[in-house]
């Protein structure tokens, strides 16, 4: 009874603060708030300036040095957790979480590579736990959303008047999201109730037709990153394989001995070239698989906030939270099968420990 009376008073909650109680806040219509507007979805990564790196950096990659710190704390805490002795997880739900995850993950490994599992699940975990962070980085709040007031990079991207907000001692600019303006001619068709803020806008450096760059984005809807990560994680498959089964491992891909075996032996020998294209052809499912889910998600959320702000989006949230699981789960597995597979040479289905093929 206790569960479910607070429940509704949750749910009740977020429907005032997402309707009444903020319906001041809406004045020009529904979802038209004049504190602000719908984020920008672009694919490009957008720059930031950043005074110690070069001057400008991009938004993801400084999302990406965020998540990394944020993992090597954590990483941090529980090897000082650990160091102390004690062997069971900190308590919490943080930890909870991590262990059975970890767990999962360990078994899993197990399964697929026996005893190599132990050598590959460091990396599965880091795939994982990186990717998993990364996906649900973006929904955070104000992420997206808080950023830079400028000029809008492309033509067809919108722009708006932008608004002083004063908050007692703090000040600060958004955009006027019940206030379209056009780029080319934002200085003189600017609307008569924003006129003042933007002059004084303008007097401060800031832009009189405007949106917002975020600081926080989403790092898989950036192809730079899905890309890099595809790279690495192909890379790491090699490793393993050249580490397993020496310069045999070659064989794979260009199979001299079977040329020897007459018409079967060059059948063989041209399905060695086509396990080259299927390398690559991992490299681009890696890094495309990746990034049209987490865009198509962020798309979603812009979409469903666009057409119904309030309550709806609630639900498209919680989608993307398992998207983003399962999207980190499905890149670290099959980097672990991959790398089982370039671990075992041919006709090899044993479960060898690492180094056993090589000395074989």
């Amino acid at each position: 009874m206790r569960k479910a009376l607070t429940i509704i008073i949750a749910v009740g909650a977020v429907v005032a603060l997402c309707g009444p109680l903020t319906g001041f806040l809406y004045s020009g219509g529904l979802g038209k708030s004049p504190y602000g507007a719908l984020p920008v979805v672009s694919l490009p990564a957008e720059a930031i300036p950043i005074p110690w790196f070069g001057g400008k950096m991009s938004n993801t990659f400084f999302t990406t040095l965020i998540i990394d710190a944020l993992l090597l704390l954590l990483v941090g805490l529980g090897l000082r957790h650990a160091r102390r002795g004690d062997v069971r997880p900190p308590k919490g739900v943080l930890g909870g979480m991590v262990e059975m995850i970890a767990e999962a993950l360990a078994n899993f490994a197990d399964n697929v590579a026996g005893q190599r599992g132990k050598s590959i699940f460091p990396l599965v975990a880091t795939l994982f736990f990186f990717i998993l962070v990364g996906n649900w980085f973006k929904l955070l709040p104000g992420a997206e959303s808080i950023g830079i007031l400028e000029k809008p990079h492309l033509a067809n991207i919108p722009a708006y008047a932008p608004r002083l907000i004063e908050l007692g001692p703090l000040s600060f600019y958004t955009v006027d999201g019940t206030h379209p303006v056009e780029v080319e001619h934002s200085d003189g068709e600017a609307q008569a109730d924003t006129a003042t803020e933007a002059h004084a806008a303008e007097g401060e450096g800031i832009c009189t037709a405007c949106n917002i760059t975020p600081f926080i984005r989403g790092v898989a809807t950036d192809l730079n990153f899905t890309l890099a990560l595809a790279l690495v994680t192909m890379a790491l498959v090699q490793a393993w394989g050249f580490r397993s089964q020496g310069l045999r491992y070659l064989v794979k891909f260009i199979n001299l001995p079977a040329l020897s075996k007459g018409p079967i032996g060059v059948i063989e020998f041209a399905a060695g070239l086509l396990e080259i294209i299927s390398e690559f052809s991992r490299i681009i499912s890696f890094a495309f698989r990746l990034l049209g889910n987490i865009f198509a998600g962020t798309v979603l959320i812009f979409v469903m906030s666009n057409l119904i702000p309030f309550i709806l989006p609630a639900g498209f949230y919680g989608l993307e939270l398992f998207v983003g699981a399962i999207q980190a789960v499905v890149f670290a597995l099959l980097a672990l099968v991959f790398i089982n597979m370039a671990t075992q040479g041919h006709g090899d289905s044993s479960h060898a420990a690492p180094g056993e093929a090589a000395h074989a």
